[in-house]
C-alpha cells in the first residue's frame, strides 16, 4: 500500500465517522494520521542510514563459468529495512555490452546482510558491475525514497580452452619437433622412477617386466627438462569487425596455446600491437597471475580497436617483421591469426577447429 492509498482510506474512515457520529472511526482517522507522518519520517531516517559495497567472490572466472556477485548491505540505524531494493547494472568494454538486474533483501538495525547476483559469463571481457541506486521503504511500505550508491568493482571473463584439445602431447609439431622431454635409451637409463598407472597415462610408459612381477601396472616417470622460449604474437587482423563468436574463438585459441606451453615449462611471451601508441605490447607469461593479467590486456586492447580491415592487415606484416628482429636464437615464433590457424617459424601447425 502506498501513501495516496493510505490518504484514500484515511479520507474514507474520516467521511464515514462524521456521516454516523461513530467515535471510533474519529481515533482510527488519528491512528491513520499519526501512522502516516511516522512512516514519512522515518523513510527518511532510514534513507540517510543505508549504505551498500559491491564485491564479486573471484575477479576472474572462466567463459560459461558460473559467476557471482554480491552487495552488501549496512543498516546504521536502529530501525529493521524491509524491502530494499537495488539496481545493480553492467557493462562489457569488449563487446558493448550492457545488463541489469535487481537484487531485494532486508537488513536489521546495527547490522549487515550480503545478497547474492548472477553475472553474464557467455562471452570474454572486462564486465565493470556498479549499484546505480536503491531503494528504501518504511516499514508499512508507504513511502520509498531512492538513493544513489557509489560502489563499482570488475570481474574479468577468460576464455575457456576446454574445448580447444591442445595439450602436452601435441606441443611438439608446434615447437618445430622440440620437446620438454629427456631422450629414452633402449634400457631405460634416463628414467627417474616407477609408478602405479593413473588414468590417462599412455599405455607407451607402461613398464611391461616390472608390471608382471607386482602384479599391477607400473608407468616409467622421466625427468621433465626445462622447455623452450616461443613467442605468441596475436595478428591484429579485423579485431574491430569480428562478431562475438568469432572474438570469443581467438581468445580460447590464444590461452589454449600460452597454457599448453606453460604446462610444458616453456617460457612464452605475448604480444601485440597497440593501436593507442603503435608499440608492441608485450608480457612474459611464467605464472597464473601473469596469464590473468596478460588477458585482460589483451581483451581492452580488442575493445579498443576501431581500425578498418585493410588497415590493420598491413599493421599486422609490420608486427611479425618487428618481433621476427627481436627474438632470441632459439626461440619459436608463433602467430596466430583470426581464422584460428597457428604458424610456428611461418609454417601453419594447428588449422582452426583442429583437434
Amino acid at each position: 500500500m502506498n501513501a495516496l492509498c493510505w490518504l484514500g482510506l484515511s479520507a474514507v474512515t474520516w467521511y464515514l465517522a462524521g456521516l454516523y457520529q461513530m467515535e471510533i472511526l474519529g481515533i482510527i482517522v488519528l491512528i491513520q494520521i499519526f501512522l502516516f507522518v511516522s512512516m514519512f519520517v522515518i523513510s527518511l531516517y532510514l534513507r540517510d542510514k543505508i549504505s551498500g559495497t559491491i564485491f564479486v567472490k573471484n575477479g576472474f572466472e572462466e567463459r560459461g563459468q558460473e559467476a557471482e556477485g554480491v552487495l552488501r548491505l549496512s543498516n546504521r540505524g536502529r530501525i529493521p529495512m524491509i524491502g530494499l531494493c537495488a539496481s545493480i547494472r553492467w557493462h562489457n568494454s569488449l563487446f558493448q555490452t550492457k545488463g541489469r538486474t535487481k537484487v531485494k533483501g532486508n537488513c536489521m538495525p546495527g547490522d549487515q546482510t550480503e545478497e547474492a547476483f548472477c553475472l553474464p559469463t557467455e562471452n570474454c571481457g572486462n564486465i565493470r558491475i556498479w549499484a546505480a541506486w536503491m531503494k528504501v521503504r518504511d516499514p508499512m511500505g508507504l513511502f520509498a525514497w531512492k538513493r544513489r550508491l557509489d560502489c563499482q568493482t570488475c570481474l574479468t571473463i577468460l576464455p575457456n580452452t576446454d574445448h580447444i584439445g591442445l595439450d602436452g602431447q601435441n606441443l611438439g609439431s608446434l615447437s618445430g619437433g622440440q620437446s620438454g622431454y629427456r631422450s629414452i635409451g633402449p634400457d631405460g637409463t634416463e628414467m627417474d622412477q616407477v609408478r602405479g598407472y593413473r588414468p590417462g597415462d599412455s599405455p607407451r610408459q607402461i613398464h611391461w617386466k616390472l608390471s608382471a612381477r607386482y602384479g599391477e601396472l607400473m608407468v616409467k616417470q622421466y625427468h621433465r627438462e626445462k622447455g623452450g622460449t616461443a613467442v605468441l604474437l596475436a595478428a591484429g587482423d579485423g579485431w574491430g569487425e569480428k562478431n562475438a563468436k568469432e572474438i570469443n574463438d581467438f581468445l580460447d585459441t590464444v590461452s589454449a596455446v600460452i597454457r599448453g606451453f606453460l604446462l610444458e615449462s616453456w617460457q612464452i611471451r605475448l604480444m601485440w600491437k597497440s593501436s593507442e601508441n603503435g608499440e608492441l605490447m608485450e608480457y612474459s607469461l611464467l605464472e597464473s597471475e601473469e596469464y590473468q593479467e596478460a588477458m585482460d590486456a589483451l581483451m581492452k586492447e580488442i575493445g579498443l580497436r576501431k581500425i578498418e580491415k585493410g588497415q590493420e592487415r598491413t599493421v599486422a606484416s609490420e608486427e611479425e617483421m618487428q618481433v621476427k628482429a627481436t627474438l632470441p636464437g632459439n626461440a619459436v615464433l608463433l602467430k596466430l591469426d583470426w581464422d584460428g590457424t597457428l604458424y610456428a617459424d611461418g609454417t601453419p601447425v594447428l588449422e582452426a577447429g583442429a583437434e
